[in-house]
């Protein structure tokens, strides 16, 4: 009740403060202000990091990066994201090569390395809906045909904006006054010849009714076919990291490689996972041949690793991943604009899109604890081996197997969002703007797991046996237990390719979860000049704003319902460590989660402008600019974020800025309210400091929202410099000085830090934890997400341009780099700095020169990539490796225009990115042998996996 009444009392004072001052005004104007006038009231703001319209990236307090579309599309003609990942500002983003998740997928932009939820898009300065779980947005649905440029505030704005601004802000602008026809048309592929690409986009613009109204649409098609790991020699390799990363054997990189604890065909194993004969495992290292043959198991050299591995021999490869997924979009935009009068107008905007990602990340498998359990009756048995386990007295195996024949485990996401926004503008005689508008979002994802196994039925299907009755070869489980696992099929794992299709069919499946978000924004906003003092005009730009939004995410029963034992005489004790106490989630892979949930919230926001000083003996103009936003949630209460800002210029080249700012990032729908999952885990797997000495079992762990999250709080301070020297026409630099502090971040809790938590006195840990009354044995854990953590990120940005006629052309240079200084993690109790490490050069930079002629233009861009040291488990630092860094790596891309016909009309092009085919540095994974291509992570778009990369293409306009 009281922030209800805090927030009603702030709109009724905002706007008493607003007709207070719009009356004074026309009061003391009189007359003389009029409908002319209005063209000297401060417009309407749609960039920038300030709702104080500025002129460009540099004549503000708040550091803001201005790149034209032309600049990106030159840079990276596939889209506006790929371009924008380029810039040293962005890390970390989730993009194309994002290896090896399950579930939503898309293109979602990551400033400064602090999570795609907390860089707040924009589309014209308006808020975009969500379009996945955790609340972010994916940009390959925004549109791009009319994009004019991209703003990108590098430093908070929530006092501006609101919440999810914590790093900044990336703003899509759009180009409403283009006028005529623009059809453009591109092809592109890799030197391998693969991720081919096709782009059409067709932009119209119009004026009509004597100029009052204007109405610009597109329609855009994107499609890429990405690229697989094998179709690269380079992955064909073995790729493997060996070692155990300590100063006697350190990491290192190693090729011909193979994974010893399984075969593509299947291998006997013993009861550590290896297919080595012992006293209980007489046939271990028997390998299945395919039509129905085997033969010994061939070890290569043996070599240190955190998995079994060696060079050459048996064993397997990791199979044929997507290092680049499928992508496909398709989008419309509109919008129209209308002016009833001199000083009223409106406005109808409409963006809809579909973008369809696919990527084959992960593969069955079933080796290790997972491995098969294979009884002598079994039907497909080799009659060769049938004979060995008769003279070795034994009743049954274990059997690993990596399922290539089965193909990959694919990701098939299809993204639909539409937003629909309209509003009103109109000017009052005193030259104050207003803005009424009003917004609908909703996007759709459908995410499905293809080719996924259903673990119960891949167990009861491979024990098949013969049917005394009819002698064919069935399901035990019909047997014994008919009707529980309807349609059942018996599967033959014994080599490659000998499983029947029936059975495959049977065993394999689709897991689909669908993810609804839905978004409602009402908003009035109003700026302009509240009164004069002798420095000059003191601007304000005030509102408020309704938001509501909703979220709905549904899965499928067998992600939800627990692994069917009833009859299934050899499920792993992984899986099942008693029929009771089998997991929960019957899929291989994508066993997602629900969530029903919505809320509200209203903000209202005021910014101020004082010229402090003005042509004074040392200072041109000094400004204060200041911002204010109150935010009540539904969930979370009430917020108050703010930021204060100085603008300074002692000379005519030189201006001086700072802000210090307090941001938020509420949490989301999902953080809060995600429908509760289970899953089982053993006691004598974690350290429990409250019972050293547990009964070994099972405990329930589970996992659910927590809605008494609060929001995330983040101090950012920025001091920069501007130099735009009189003896030096053409050239603009900024050098801006960044540090954001995040505080009480969200986190993710796992039964350990639990434990620990509750040893060190943490009640609310405590809290999460049930146990045994008698035997003090933990029974249930409880894991939310909590505000836990603390990030620290501070560096410098440069942006320096210069631009004049040379020759026949004009020729614009530009540099945009970061050095970063830190970027350290506090986990708990423990802190890491990243900054230096793979993921975190500590400079990143981009040159790009320009010269465009009447008939010919060109573009280069030289990218940038420091030297990193390796790291593979926390904390960083703590692994030895034989050769510690990545050498450093820079790019260059080269795009040539040809203008022809009249007024340059028509345009053709060609790009080629990554000119020279520098190769990403190779790091694979201690895991799995051919994991990597090459590089591990491949979600890290620092580097281009893709080599060089041609595109041609044209542009029509008319």
């Amino acid at each position: 009740m009281e922030c209800k009444n805090k927030i009603e009392i702030g709109f009724v004072w905002v706007f008493v403060a607003l007709f207070a001052a719009v009356s004074a005004q026309s009061h003391a104007a009189g007359s003389e202000l009029n409908a002319d006038s209005a063209e000297d009231a401060v417009e309407e703001v749609i960039v920038t990091g300030s709702r104080i319209q500025r002129e460009d990236g540099y004549d503000q307090p708040s550091p803001v990066t201005t790149v034209s579309n032309e600049m990106l599309l030159s840079a990276a003609p596939s889209n506006i994201a790929d371009a924008l990942n380029q810039l040293p500002q962005f890390t970390g983003s989730l993009t194309r090569t994002s290896c090896c998740g399950i579930g939503s997928s898309g293109n979602f932009l990551n400033l400064r390395g602090l999570g795609t939820s907390r860089v707040l898009i924009l589309l014209d300065g308006d808020r975009v809906a969500p379009t996945r779980e955790l609340g972010d947005v994916d940009v390959n649905l925004l549109p791009e045909m009319l994009i004019s440029r991209v703003d990108v505030v590098t430093g908070g704005a929530s006092a501006a904006y609101g919440s999810d601004a914590v790093s900044g802000v990336v703003n899509y602008v759009i180009d409403q006054n283009f006028d005529g026809v623009k059809v453009t048309a591109q092809g592109a592929q890799s030197t391998y010849g693969d991720n081919k690409e096709i782009k059409f986009g067709l932009a119209v613009g119009n004026s009509f009714a004597d100029g009052r109204g204007h109405i610009v649409a597109s329609l855009e098609h994107y499609e890429s076919d990405g690229l697989r790991v094998d179709a690269r020699s380079e992955s064909r390799q073995g790729h493997y990291l060996g070692g155990f990363g300590i100063d006697a054997i350190p990491f290192e990189n190693l090729t011909g490689v193979m994974s010893t604890s399984a075969t593509n065909g299947g291998v006997i194993v013993n009861a550590a996972g290896l297919p080595v004969a012992d006293d209980d495992a007489p046939l271990a290292g028997t390998l299945f041949l395919p039509e129905g043959g085997s033969r010994p198991f061939v070890f290569g050299t043996p070599i240190p690793g955190i998995t079994p591995v060696a060079l050459g021999g048996d064993g397997y490869v990791y199979g044929p991943s997507s290092a680049l997924a499928e992508l496909r979009t398709d989008k419309f935009y509109t919008l129209l604009n209308y002016d009833f009068s001199d000083t009223v107008s409106a406005y109808a905007r409409i963006n809809a899109a579909e973008s369809a990602t696919f990527q084959f990340p992960l593969q069955n498998s079933q080796s290790g604890a997972a491995a098969y359990t294979i009884f002598r009756e079994n039907a497909f048995l080799p009659a060769a081996v049938a004979d060995q386990m008769d003279s070795a007295g034994v009743s049954s195996f274990r059997l690993a197997r990596q399922s290539n024949d089965w193909g990959m485990i694919g990701n098939d996401v299809v993204n639909q969002t539409y937003d629909v926004s309209a509003g009103f503008n109109w000017s009052t005689e005193n030259g104050w703007d207003w803005k009424l508008n009003a917004s609908h979002g909703q996007s759709e994802l459908n995410a499905g797991v293809v080719n996924n196994a259903i673990l119960d039925h891949v167990y009861a299907a491979a024990d098949a046996v013969v049917d005394p009755s009819s002698g064919e070869i069935v399901c035990n489980v019909t047997l014994t237990n008919p009707g529980e696992f309807p349609g059942c099929r018996p599967l033959n794992v014994f080599g490659e390719n000998a499983a029947s299709q029936a059975a495959l069919d049977f065993v394999l499946g689709r897991s689909e979860q669908v993810i609804k978000n839905q978004q409602d924004v009402f908003a009035i906003n109003t700026q302009g000049r509240l009164f004069d003092i002798p420095s000059g005009e003191v601007v304000v730009a005030a509102g408020v704003e309704h938001i509501r939004r909703s979220l709905d995410q549904s899965s499928n029963s067998l992600a939800l319902s627990q692994v069917n034992a009833t009859g299934v005489r050899a499920l792993p004790a992984s899986l099942c460590p008693t029929s009771e106490t089998c997991r929960f989630g019957r899929w291989n892979q994508g066993n997602f989660g629900v969530a029903d949930a919505s809320d509200s919230r209203n903000e209202l926001f005021a910014e101020v402008l004082i010229p402090l000083l003005s042509d004074t003996a040392f200072a041109n103009y000094l400004e204060l600019n200041g911002a204010y936003r109150y935010t009540d949630y539904e969930n979370s209460g009430g917020v108050d974020t703010w930021k204060i800002g100085l603008d300074y210029q002692p000379t005519d080249s030189l201006r001086i800025r700072g802000t210090r700012s307090r941001d938020i990032r509420a949490p989301n729908l999902f953080e809060m309210f995600a429908g509760a999952t289970r899953s089982f885990g053993s006691t004598t797997l974690v350290q429990d400091p409250l019972n050293p000495t547990p009964v070994p079992g099972n405990y329930v762990n589970l996992s659910r929202g927590n809605p008494n999250l609060e929001p995330e709080i983040a101090d950012t301070y920025t001091i920069g410099f501007v130099y735009q020297p009189a003896w030096l026409s053409g050239f603009s630099g900024s050098i801006d000085y960044f540090d954001i502090e995040l505080r009480d971040s969200i986190a993710d809790t796992t039964p350990q830090s639990v434990l620990d938590r509750c040893a060190e006195g943490d009640q609310d840990a405590c809290g999460s934890i049930s146990r045994d009354a008698a035997t003090n044995t933990i029974t249930q854990i409880v894991l939310q997400r909590i505000n836990l953590d603390r990030t620290i990120v501070r560096g410098v940005d440069f942006d320096l341009s210069y631009s004049r006629d040379v020759g026949p052309g004009f020729l614009q240079i530009r540099m945009l780099a970061t050095k970063l200084i830190e970027r350290s993690s506090t986990v708990g109790t423990a802190e890491f700095d990243f900054s230096g490490f793979a993921g975190d050069p500590e400079w990143r930079g981009n040159l790009t020169i320009s010269y465009e002629m009447d008939t010919v233009s060109l573009f280069w861009q030289q990218r940038y990539i420091d030297r990193v040291r390796r790291w593979l488990f926390l904390p960083p630092g703590s692994n030895v490796f034989a050769n510690p860094e990545f050498a450093s790596v820079s790019y260059t891309d080269v795009t040539a225009t040809w203008n022809l016909g009249h007024n340059r009309d028509i345009e053709l092009y060609g790009t080629i990115n990554n000119l020279f085919n520098k190769k990403p540095p190779v790091q694979p994974t201690p895991f799995v042998a051919g994991l990597a291509y090459p590089s591990f992570p491949t979600g890290n778009p620092n580097y281009d996996i893709v080599g060089t990369q041609f595109t041609v293409g044209a542009r029509v306009t008319f």
